[in-house]
């Protein structure tokens, strides 16, 4: 075994185990009848990483330490970080013949973040101050989310045009291409928000 693979392997070995330990394996002959308990403690583990990855992070780029502002560790290290799972999954999908699927599955799960996975917990969080008599409620500031979401719309125009001018096939050089498109998104991001300032107001 390579040693890049030891390393992985040795590195993931935690998570293995607790996921082992968590989730039942419905992949044995006989076993498919697990698939309702794996489906669903999946989403829990996934639920339960997510929130100490945050957690993580928020203590890791405070003022104390790194000093990043949420914005820029949201775009970056959050992103990334939540978006594994999508990751796994397109590429599973996508080495069985399914390239549609692993495309719409990265696509739609974005779509759910943003009507779904955004509005209900502020709805709940809402109703809770209400309930409450609190006066707490949830303020965003537009010059940290006007910009990047226009430049968001753009990047999804761009990169819907480059798999047209693919043939609408997932190559070597459109995956490429993609991840100029993020660096590119990520790079005029930071520096609006370290040199630029450039503020936008609806």
């Amino acid at each position: 075994m390579p040693w890049r693979a030891k390393f992985f392997y040795l590195f993931s070995l935690p998570i293995q185990i607790l996921f082992g330990c968590c989730v039942p394996d419905c992949r044995p002959p006989g076993q498919e009848w697990k698939c309702y308990g794996t489906f669903m403690m999946s989403i829990v583990m996934i639920g339960l990483s997510s929130y100490f990855m945050v957690e993580a992070v928020v203590e890791v780029t405070n003022a104390q330490n790194l000093n990043i502002p949420t914005a820029i560790s949201g775009m970056t290290i959050i992103a990334a970080g939540t978006s594994v799972p999508d990751l796994l999954s397109s590429v599973i999908v996508a080495r069985n013949g399914h390239g549609d699927m692993a495309v719409s599955s990265s696509v739609g799960s974005n779509i759910f973040d943003v009507t779904v996975g955004i509005p209900i917990p502020w709805i709940f969080f809402i109703l809770f101050c209400q309930a409450h008599s609190c006066e707490y409620f949830v303020r965003l500031d537009k010059s940290d989310l006007v910009l990047p979401t226009i430049l968001l719309l753009i990047m999804v125009a761009v990169i819907i045009f480059a798999i047209a001018i693919s043939k609408w096939q997932m190559t070597h050089m459109l995956g490429n291409l993609m991840f100029i498109f993020y660096f590119l998104y990520l790079g005029f991001a930071i520096a609006n928000k370290y040199c630029f300032w450039i503020s936008m107001s609806l």
